[in-house]
This record gives C-alpha cells, sequence and structure tokens, in this order.
C-alpha cells in the first residue's frame, strides 16, 4: 500500500485572475494505491518465478501533506529477472532454498534512470549497474536499457542483448509542460510575463500549426518515445515518428487558434503589432491575421481557406487587455464577435472583420464599439469591479483605513458620470479595455492546409 502525491511539500500553482492579488490557488492530488505484483506462473511441467527489487523512482509520500521521509515502505519494485525451472527442480527448490538448482532460463533486464530527468519522486539515491556505471545521475523515470537471457549456467548471453535506445528529445520534468493533448509541450523561462513574446502552455496549450515549426511539434509529440532495439543478431529495429493529424470533428472542419498580428480600423492604415482596441480615431473594426500564401492563390482561395461558412457566425477569441487605468494589469478576456462581412486579404494578411455593438449591451441604442472592448468592460465588471474603478478590495486581506473610506467615497461620487455616460461608456472613458498584448491574442479561424496536428505521436516508418 502506498500513498501517491508529490514528495515536496508544496501545492502546484494555479493562476486565477493576473489583476486579483487574492485569487490565486494552489492545488495537490492525494491518493492511496494498492500494488500488487505477480510471484510466480506455473503450468504442469515448468514454473516462470519473478525476482523485484526496489527501484529509486515511484516512492510514495508520508500522507496528504505531501513528504518523502520514509523511502523504503512506499518504494515501488521493478523486475529484475525472470527465472524458469522445470516443475521438479522448483519444488526441490522450495524444499530446500539451498539446493543446488539452476534455472533453465532466466531473463535478465538492465535499468537506468535517464529518461525525463529531475522528476520529484526519484529519491537520488546512487545506484551502480553491473558494468559499474552510476545510473541514477540525472534522477529521471525508469527506464528499460538492455534484456539479455541466460541458460543454466552459461552467461554467454549477456554479450548479446536486446538493447533499447530512446528519442533524442529527452526533456526535464515540468509538471506545467504540457499541451491540451497531456503531451509535451515546453514551458519557457518567463513566458509568463505579460511583456513576454511567448506564452505558456496553461496560457495557449494548443498545438503549433505553423509549417515552420514542424520539426518541434513533431519532436515534442515523441518525447522519450523508444527510437531503436538493438538485437542479439546484429539487426537493428528503427522507429521514426511524427506528430498525429485529423481534418474533422465529427462532421465539422477542424479549427486552428491562429495568434493575430495586430488590429486594424481600415486596411489601408494598418500598421502591424497595432494594439489598440480603440483610439482618438476611432474603434478597430479588424482582427489582422498572419497566413500563408501559395503560388497559386486568389484571394477568393485564401478566404475560403481560412474563414468559409463563418460569414455572420460567432468566432471565438481569446485576448490579454488592459482592464485598469494601470497599463501593466491585464487580463485574458474571452468571448465571440460576428464577422459580419468578408474578410479582406492584403499581402500575407487576413483582415477579419468584426461586427460592432451597441456600447451599453443589447437593447440599447447608439453608440458602438468593438465587441472585444464590449467583453472586457462586462468581464471587469463582474469579476474585478474594484481593481477596474481604483476603488479599496472588500475581499482584499488588508482592512480599509480612513483614507481608504475617503477614497471610495469620492470615487463613487465620480462614479455618478454613469448615469450620463453609461456604465460602459464611463470605463471607455478611462481607456480601460483600450489595449491587448499582441503575442498573447488569438481567435479561431479554419486550419487551412486541410490536416491539424495534434492527439499525440504515431509511427512515421
Amino acid at each position: 500500500m502506498s500513498n501517491t502525491n508529490g514528495p515536496k511539500r508544496q501545492a502546484s500553482y494555479n493562476e486565477g485572475l493576473k489583476i486579483d492579488k487574492y485569487d490565486q490557488k494552489g492545488s495537490y492530488i492525494y491518493g492511496i494505491k494498492e500494488n500488487k505484483y505477480l510471484k510466480t506462473i506455473q503450468t504442469k511441467t515448468h514454473v516462470a518465478v519473478f525476482e523485484l527489487e526496489g527501484r529509486k523512482d515511484g516512492f510514495g509520500v508520508d500522507n496528504e501533506d505531501g513528504g518523502a521521509t520514509n523511502l523504503t515502505s512506499s518504494r515501488m519494485s521493478r523486475i529484475k529477472t525472470i527465472k524458469l525451472y522445470s516443475k521438479a527442480d522448483y519444488l526441490a527448490l522450495v524444499a530446500n532454498p539451498e539446493a543446488n538448482v539452476s534455472p533453465i532460463k532466466t531473463a535478465h533486464f538492465v535499468y537506468d534512470y535517464s529518461l525525463c530527468k529531475n522528476i520529484d519522486n526519484n529519491s537520488g539515491e546512487p545506484e551502480v549497474d553491473e558494468d559499474g556505471h552510476q545510473v541514477n545521475l540525472t534522477k529521471g523515470k525508469l527506464t528499460l536499457k538492455k534484456v539479455y537471457f541466460t541458460y543454466k549456467n552459461s552467461n554467454m548471453g549477456k554479450y548479446t542483448p536486446y538493447v533499447f535506445n530512446y528519442s533524442d528529445s529527452n526533456p526535464d520534468y515540468n509538471v506545467k509542460a504540457y499541451d491540451i493533448w497531456g503531451n509535451y509541450k515546453p514551458f519557457l523561462t518567463g513566458s509568463w510575463s505579460i511583456s513576454s513574446a511567448e506564452t505558456t502552455p496553461q496560457e495557449f496549450p494548443y498545438v503549433d500549426q505553423s509549417d515552420s515549426n514542424e520539426d518541434e511539434v513533431n519532436q515534442n509529440a515523441y518525447s522519450w518515445s523508444l527510437a531503436s532495439i538493438e538485437l542479439p543478431s546484429g539487426g537493428k529495429i528503427e522507429v521514426d515518428y511524427e506528430a498525429d493529424d485529423y481534418q474533422y470533428v465529427q462532421d465539422k472542419h477542424a479549427m486552428q487558434m491562429f495568434k493575430i498580428d495586430g488590429l486594424a480600423r481600415t486596411v489601408g492604415s494598418y500598421t502591424p503589432g497595432d494594439n489598440a482596441l480603440y483610439s482618438g480615431q476611432g474603434d478597430a473594426r479588424y482582427v489582422v491575421v498572419k497566413i500563408t500564401v501559395l503560388p497559386d492563390d486568389t484571394p477568393e482561395k485564401i478566404k475560403k481557406r481560412y474563414t468559409e461558412g463563418l460569414l455572420d457566425k460567432p468566432v471565438y477569441f481569446n485576448f490579454l487587455t488592459n482592464l485598469t487605468q494601470n497599463n501593466n494589469e491585464f487580463e485574458y478576456v474571452s468571448g465571440y464577435f460576428e464577422m459580419d462581412e468578408d474578410p479582406v486579404v492584403s499581402g500575407d494578411k487576413l483582415f477579419i472583420p468584426m461586427k460592432w455593438l451597441n456600447t451599453e449591451g443589447s437593447g440599447t441604442l447608439e453608440p458602438k464599439s468593438n465587441p472585444i472592448s464590449v467583453a472586457a468592460w462586462f468581464f471587469g465588471r463582474q469579476n474585478i469591479n474594484p481593481q477596474m474603478n481604483d476603488t479599496p478590495d472588500p475581499g482584499g486581506s488588508s482592512p480599509l483605513n480612513l483614507v481608504d473610506i475617503g477614497k471610495s467615497i469620492v470615487d463613487n461620487l465620480d462614479h455618478l458620470a454613469e448615469l450620463w455616460k453609461g456604465a460602459n461608456g464611463y470605463l471607455k472613458g478611462k481607456g480601460i479595455g483600450r489595449s491587448v498584448k499582441v503575442p498573447k491574442c488569438w481567435i479561431r479561424l479554419l486550419e487551412p492546409s486541410g490536416s491539424k496536428k495534434g492527439g499525440g505521436c504515431r509511427v512515421k516508418k
């Protein structure tokens, strides 16, 4: 019986809202499992005996609080040898463990801990293999390296083993480094920063579909996989992998999350990387996406590949948007906008039009605003109203003092302007929901190549 949890006495950090500092969470998974190991397999004439030994990884924890101070009682086992005896010899050995009885055949298993290095539940204890090599220097997961067979008292089979080699893609263990399919996806240092051009796997868990990153996508998908088997005969079985792909989800064409190139009021005025949802010159009309232009492409072919069937239909977006007057405070806002007319192709850019919405929501009159800002205002008012209006947070840990109370009264008087401007119009006047972090924004369109990567890896040849 063993307890399962991370051996470190700490929880896994789960970010809540970026702006609300009292909304962050930690979580852990705890359980109890019972391990059963096969001891013997008996037939009418033979008996196979399994010899086990302790592993240096895969141990449990002391209790629900984590920690691993007892590395013997909760240690898992691995197969060291499988010995095949005639039934008569086995019964003689059971009757007298000192009997001079040799197995007919013995399968030997040789391991190291070279895959998925620096995993939390490897004890780090040194281990030397039968050739005198240290095999637990990198504190990885248990890895089968060789299998060989010996017969009776002959050890010649040791020199002609089956040798197992693994993928060159052998990244270190990271509890957060996985994509939406559960496959490896790098967690880049600093990618959690709102100023970073990269995204974390938690922010953008999708598989990169760009042709330029195809090799990296394949490599991530087959990380830690078996690459070749060297045979006792001198032959070699090699395995080459590639990422899985698919074309449809039930009867619908597969779609893809496209990171945006920027925002634009008009096609002609677009500047790459423009991050303004609105300005003194007006609201953004287009979301701009960089596309792949094929040699025989026409604008109509491009629009069909990326947006067929999306006219007047909801298009999903997820944008990192400013929700306070402090330009260092951004929050992810997701939702849908309607593409109310055909997109525009200009060079290697596709301009996706957004149907503007009434600023104060449905059922109201003019003015209109871009739908991403409208979604941001409603999201902010519902989830982070104190921070968005720069008032003391009654849910915070710090007690309100007289200064805070006075500031709150003044701010509430200022909010009387909402009676004339409207709640969203008031926020628009303060510049909230005005800018985005372009590298951390994406929309969903059709997958243009007809084959979308995702789902794991498969044998290529």
